[in-house]
Parts: structure tokens; sequence; C-alpha cells
């Protein structure tokens, strides 16, 4: 009986593709799904794109971002579809389906809450590991973030690493501002929608 019980619970369900990108069961109560990569990135220590918020294609030097943003008060993003009754991106003004299509989608505030509160981590040099309940591991780097054509990968002016994700929710209460994750504090913290950030895709 021991044994029987030892092989069920080290097992880890292997990666899956949908469609065409690769993505692990951590074991999360709510069962999401993370990419094994950033939008854009060929590895997981890459670092791939940069978005603002709502954007659905990269950052490129010395060419401002378009879309709606210029007048970014929740009510009109609503009113273009941009944002649901949640307060998160709708899949017209989502990097993740926009790119990778299928049921690829930003990850929630709540979703990546739930991925620092319930795995541990260990922090490496250049990334941190997530370890979920089940034993699977994601990595996410430190990416760095990227302002128009301003960018800096490796340090801020505390002297910590830089690791930038966006969340697909607004800030409900405050104009011209959505929720990122901060990957050195494994805190949610807001930004305004026109920088450059990392994207990880989620899927149910």
């Amino acid at each position: 009986m021991a044994g029987l019980v030892l092989t069920a619970c080290s097992h880890r369900p292997a990666p899956a593709e949908h469609n065409g990108h690769t993505c692990i069961d951590l074991g999360l109560p709510s069962g999401t799904k993370w990419a094994t990569c950033n939008l854009g990135a060929a590895s997981p220590e890459d670092y791939g794109d940069y978005y603002g918020w709502g954007e659905t294609q990269p950052h490129k030097p010395r060419v401002p971002n378009q879309g709606l943003w210029h007048e970014n008060e929740l009510g009109i993003l609503k009113r273009h579809g941009a944002v649901d009754d949640d307060d998160n991106l709708t899949a017209g003004y989502d990097a993740a389906t926009a790119n990778w299509g299928g049921k690829w989608r930003m990850p929630t505030k709540i979703e990546f809450e739930e991925l620092f509160k319930v795995c541990k981590t260990e922090a490496y040099e250049d990334y941190v590991l997530f370890i979920g309940p089940n034993g699977n591991t994601l990595v996410l780097p430190y990416a760095g973030e990227k302002e128009q054509n301003i960018f800096r990968t490796t340090y801020d002016i505390t002297g910590g690493r830089i690791g930038k994700y966006w969340t697909a929710t607004a800030d409900s209460r405050h104009h011209l501002s959505c929720y990122y994750y901060a990957l050195k504090t494994h805190r949610i913290f807001k930004s305004p929608c026109h920088m450059g950030y990392s994207v990880r895709p989620v899927c149910d």
C-alpha cells in the first residue's frame, strides 16, 4: 500500500501542447496552466517581446504605442469592448490571445497572486523558479522592461534585477493604470499602460 501511495503522489503531469505552444500543469487549485515561455521567446530563459497593456503588437524602437490608451479611463475602455465586467482585457486586446490563439490569454491579477502564494520559489541570478504543489516547475526570467525606445534589462535603481509581467487586469479606481506582477518582490503593483513589460500566457 505504501508503495502505491508513493507512486500516486509522485506522479507529475507532463507538459502539454495547446495551439502549438507548451504549457505546464503546476497543480494549482484553479487548474490554470502556465506557458513555459514568455510571449515571443524561444525558450523558458529567453526574454521574449515587450507589450504595452492592451496592445497586441510588441514595442518597437522609436515607434509610439498605438491604440486606445490615450483615453484610458476604465469606462471608455468598457465602451470600446476592451475590458470586461471583471476589469480584465477582452480577447481582441489580449496579447496572448491575439498572438497564440486558441484558449491562450494573459493571466489575471488573481491568477498571478495564486502562482506566487501557492508555489514555492527559488531565486537565481537570471530567473525565478516556481515549484508547484505537484512538483512541476516554471521559470520566469528577469526580462527587464521597455519604455518606448528606452530599455533596461539588468538592474534598476536599487541594484536588484527587474522582472515585470503584465496581468490582464485594469485598476478600477485610478485612470491610466493597470496591474503588473513584480518578479523580484512577488507583489502586484500598478503601472501606466504604455510601459513595455513581459507577457507569460496561461490557458484553462
